[in-house]
């Protein structure tokens, strides 16, 4: 009861009424759906086991999403002098603009394209999409959506465009869910569908044009690929679960000292010449569940590599060494580790072979505004260090750190691999060197679980699928395999089993095996990362050159422990940059308007060093599931970093600026930045500020993703607060190791692939001494 007051009272039963209505509202729906209009089993069914009354809702919320705008007034309005409107200029201008803006989303079959890629997901999550769509079709139950009893199908366009808006901004979490699991994919697709040549409809108009053929192709990687044709057993002295950060040093370090080493890797091997620069394909080809894995809650989406070379091959090439603010943190938190000597050798080692450094950085224009921003505003900013040999940016640019625009159209698709192969992945550095040493890798092999008895390690079991990787021209198969679903099972027994497999794989398959130890799959970091959007007057094209090549540190250090967030860019191409725009303001009514100027927008990403963790745990089919949610501890970091990230892009003279969050419109700066002192606060800017400070943090408002994974299975001092020992070596069960970041103790606050390596160095270092022990005791 909130008050003694008449107003209190009357306000309290109001709401009671409201809160009952819509309970009612709900039971009477669901009586509905259940006796009269729930799906019969017989009922003829579409791609991905839709019903048809799921496609046709589908079908709706995509063409409400993405509508024909060619006969929205605003567009076809002249102005009081006579001029012709904005519409008829685009017209005569570039055709492809016209058909552009009159292009709905089914009309180059957007609905298709989603349920391809939501069938790439869990069955717990297929299952899911349907029952939304089930949800927002039928009578009454709707209401706990929509706000209406009628079904989503029977609604005016407008009021669909309406429902969705306000869906994604609504104070009812669930309603903001439903919003996150539908707009950004919706969005991405738009920008995804390509046609039987390799080319998106919607491309020609917003200017991107990725290069379909690449003249300096390397040859293929020196790497022994295993060819599973049946029912196989293996043995050998070491099997590496995983062939990223972790499973590559590893394999390399261990085939160097003479042990038969074989690596599982549940990717397909991909090699430059299959990077299409596609993002359909080469997500779906190298990037976990097709680059659309997200938390339980749909709070935060996980990018996470699936590829031989694991997130090595797909990463950004940011490469720098563990700070030692986070090395003296973790000494103390670990003795026996971080602080050894031999640590800093594994560094050293690492980044050598690596090629290490900024000899070859080239400050694209999108970094050159975060350069530009932090300058004229005081703030720090750095060159970042790249894991890069013979980069085409770097060839073509005059000088190291130039500061001059890259303007090679061959560079600056990293997140879909480096055709040149000048990036030092572990398929180009650590494999090639387990490979000369007699490893043998076998990709597209999954590990269901670790065999073990009586505390020892005795191998693994997997099952291997076909080698199947995307191509423009459709899937490619082995002639004999083609019209099969076939799966062998891979049975490899060795002594010593590593797993590094990554922070949502290892304690996954750890959780598979029945391994006893209550920490396994907790203390899950994400680094998440939140976005601020800016347009500018001129050409970006954020698409072309290095996509990481500077970075702030002004806010890392918020808390005086190193908690904070540093700032830098993305790598931009339209699908993904499309479905990040998905929780701007008012974004149906502007998404086509925002894309036409995607050659002019800048993101600027927000990376939280993340005090506060969450969990993986299995599903049914024992795959990772993320449970995480952003505590208001870490918001707060992230919400000041996001301010400054804001006046970083006034700074660098943005005409437009926000964060991508939904409900919140961005700001036009009323005053110019000049060169020179500090300006003056832009009054509106700073209106802008206040606003977003004054929003309380709501779980999938905002965009939230992770590339960063950490900890699942955390090094510690006992197995009551860890998982594995200093060794990597797991507790209670000999000869089982982790090496990869779900080993780290915290997260680590800076891009991890130099970290990962460099303690899964140390840790294969030492296995090889305790072999040689073993080996030694038994001559």
């Amino acid at each position: 009861w909130p008050s003694s007051s008449f107003c209190g009272r009357v306000s309290l039963i109001s709401d009671m009424v409201s809160t009952l209505f819509v309970l009612g509202s709900v039971l009477v729906g669901y009586l509905i759906y259940k006796f009269f209009f729930k799906v019969n089993a017989t009922e003829s069914t579409s791609l991905g086991g839709l019903s048809e009354s799921q496609l046709a809702t589908l079908r709706s919320i995509c063409d409400a999403f993405i509508s024909d705008e060619s006969r929205s007034s605003h567009l076809h309005a002249s102005s009081s002098s006579g001029h012709s409107s904005p519409l008829q200029r685009l017209s005569d201008a570039n055709p492809a603009r016209k058909a552009f803006f009159a292009r709905k989303a089914t009309d180059i079959g957007v609905h298709d394209h989603l349920i391809k890629t939501v069938l790439l997901q869990p069955p717990e999550k297929i299952g899911e999409f349907k029952q939304l769509l089930s949800l927002l079709n039928t009578y009454g139950l709707t209401y706990l959506l929509t706000g209406q009893i009628k079904p989503f199908t029977q609604l005016t366009l407008a009021e669909q465009q309406k429902i969705l808006s306000d869906m994604g901004s609504s104070n009812m979490g669930l309603r903001r869910k439903a919003y996150k699991g539908l707009a950004p994919l919706v969005y991405r697709s738009f920008f995804a569908v390509l046609d039987k040549v390799g080319n998106n409809a919607n491309w020609e108009a917003i200017g991107y044009a990725p290069p379909s053929q690449y003249k300096d192709m390397p040859p293929p990687p020196a790497l022994k690929i295993e060819e599973v044709k049946g029912d196989k057993a293996i043995k050998c002295d070491v099997v590496i679960v995983g062939s990223g950060a972790g499973g590559g040093v590893a394999a390399a370090v261990l085939a160097q000292a003479g042990h038969k080493v074989v690596v599982l890797e549940k990717g397909p091997f991909c090699t430059e010449a299959d990077f299409t620069w596609r993002e359909p394909i080469d997500f779906g080809n190298m990037y976990e569940r097709g680059g659309l894995m997200v938390s339980e809650s749909l709070e935060i989406a996980v990018l996470a590599g699936s590829t031989v070379g694991g997130g090595t091959t797909i990463n950004w090439a940011a490469s720098f060494r563990t700070p030692q603010a986070i090395i003296d943190q973790w000494s103390q938190a670990v003795p026996g580790f971080f602080d050894q000597p031999d640590y800093k050798e594994a560094l050293d080692a690492v980044c050598a072979r690596l090629n290490v450094g900024i000899n070859e950085n080239v400050v694209n224009a999108q970094n050159e505004v975060l350069r530009k921003g932090c300058e004229r505003e005081g703030y720090d900013f750095d060159h970042i260090p790249r894991n890069v040999r013979g980069c085409s940016a770097a060839v073509d640019s005059e000088s190291a750190c130039s500061d001059k625009k890259a303007t090679n159209d061959d560079c600056g698709y990293c997140s879909l691999g480096c055709r040149r192969g000048a990036k030092q992945g572990t398929m180009r550095t650590w494999l090639q060197d387990a490979c000369a040493n007699g490893a043998v890798i076998v990709p597209n092999c999954f590990v269901e679980k670790i065999i073990h008895a009586d505390g020892k390690v005795q191998g693994v079991i997997g099952r291997v699928s076909p080698p199947t990787t995307e191509t423009i021209s459709g899937p490619t198969v082995p002639e004999h395999l083609r019209g099969s679903n076939y799966c062998f099972h891979l049975t490899v027994h060795a002594k010593t089993v590593i797993c590094s497999a990554g922070a949502l794989h290892s304690p996954a398959l750890l959780l598979r095996s029945h391994i006893e130890n209550t920490q396994i799959g907790k203390n899950l970091y994400l680094h998440p990362v939140a976005i601020v959007a800016g347009t500018f007057d001129k050409k970006i094209e954020a698409w072309k050159g290095p996509p990481m090549s500077i970075i702030s540190r002004e806010f890392n250090n918020l808390d005086g422990s190193h908690y904070g967030c540093i700032i830098e860019t993305p790598s931009t191409h339209p699908a993904l940059m499309s479905s990040g725009l998905a929780c701007s303001p008012h974004i149906m009514s502007t998404i086509k308007h925002r894309m036409l100027e995607s050659d002019k927008l800048v993101n600027l990403i927000c990376i939280c060093r993340d005090k506060d963790a969450g969990e993986v745990r299995i599903d049914s089919a024992g795959l990772p599931v993320v449970h995480y949610a952003l505590s208001d501890y870490d918001w707060g970091h992230l919400r000041a970093s996001l301010v400054g990230a804001v006046r970083i892009m006034v700074a660098a003279g943005s005409q437009e600026v926000g964060v991508a969050m939904t409900g919140l419109p961005h700001v036009k700066p009323t005053m110019k930045h000049t060169k020179g002192s500090k300006q003056e606060p832009d009054e509106a800017v700073e209106k802008y500020i206040e606003k977003f400070l004054a929003i309380p943090y709501q779980p999938n408002r905002q965009f939230l993703a992770s590339a960063h994974q950490m900890g699942t299975c955390r090094m510690g001092t006992d197995s009551h607060n860890s998982v594995v020992n200093t060794r990597g070596q797991v507790w209670g069960i000999e000869g089982l190791y982790v090496a990869d970041t779900s080993v780290f103790p915290s997260a680590l606050g800076i891009n991890p692939m130099i970290t990962a390596e460099s303690v899964s160095y140390k840790i294969a270092k030492g296995i090889c001494a305790t072999l040689k022990t073993e080996i030694e005791y038994e001559k």
